[in-house]
């Protein structure tokens, strides 16, 4: 697996990332805020796997299925909460 790093196009990337992943949303509106979340993620996740990169963190990041949210609407246990 690759590990994200800079430069990237945010939105190649969310188009990629929106079909990998089904996402629709029912507005434009919504769209463009869903668009900056990710694109804040995915700065943070650069950023992230830079320091990976370098040495100094000892595991890198990558994008998921909660990429469009902040970590406020993250379901409680993240990727280890289960569907109902």
């Amino acid at each position: 697996m690759s590990v994200l790093v800079g430069p990237v196009d945010a939105q190649e990337k969310w188009a990629e990332w929106k079909s990998t992943h089904s996402k629709a949303y029912e507005s434009e509106e919504e769209e463009q805020k869903r668009f900056g979340i990710f694109e804040s993620n995915l700065q943070e996740i650069v950023a992230h796997n830079e320091k990976f990169q370098a040495g100094d963190e000892t595991f890198s990041k990558a994008l998921n299925r909660f990429a469009d949210l902040t970590s406020d609407e993250v379901p409680k246990g993240g990727l280890m909460s289960r569907k109902h």
